[in-house]
């Protein structure tokens, strides 16, 4: 094979992957832009603390975790045992959970084996795509994976807290 029937098979090469790269460019891209899922990353935690500002005065033991989540900061309070204050708070349905909510800010989760949480979105905005309560869902689903998997821990053990949960 001569040289320039080289080079003409090459450049004839190079004119179809390139047409064929702007085909599949054209067709990757919907009309409208693919939402991208949030992801929460935990920052900070789970640290060991003494008392909850929104109890207050309270010396309750717990552990506190802070995740971002976008452009926003959600803070997690996690106790071994229920929580006294929240009874009277009104109920939030979340798709896979009941909350209790303090004027639509502070939401509380008591599990059934009696920890407990508290979230906060602290700074910022969430995405559009999620909602406190489907953090928490998302928290506590993930929270409970690990917790089943681990031996029972000692009273003085953090709790799990997931380093990424997708939203």
């Amino acid at each position: 094979m001569s040289r320039s029937n080289s080079l003409v098979r090459v450049a004839a090469t190079l004119v179809f992957v390139a047409a064929l790269a702007g085909s599949v460019s054209a067709q990757a891209q919907p009309d409208a832009v693919a939402e991208v899922p949030a992801t929460a990353l935990l920052q900070v935690g789970p640290d060991s603390r003494r008392g909850i500002d929104a109890i207050a005065p309270d010396v309750t033991p717990h552990w506190y975790g802070r995740y971002r989540v976008g452009g926003a900061l959600v803070e997690l309070r996690y106790a071994r045992a229920p929580l006294p204050a929240p009874a009277e708070w009104p109920r939030v349905e979340c798709e896979a959970r009941l909350l209790r909510s303090a004027d639509g800010r502070l939401h509380y989760y008591e599990h059934r084996t009696g920890w407990s949480l508290l979230a906060v979105v602290s700074s910022g905005e969430l995405p559009p795509s999620v909602s406190i309560c489907g953090f928490v869902d998302r928290f506590v689903a993930r929270h409970l994976v690990f917790e089943n998997l681990e031996e029972v821990p000692g009273p003085d053990a953090p709790p799990v807290f997931p380093a990424v949960i997708e939203l």
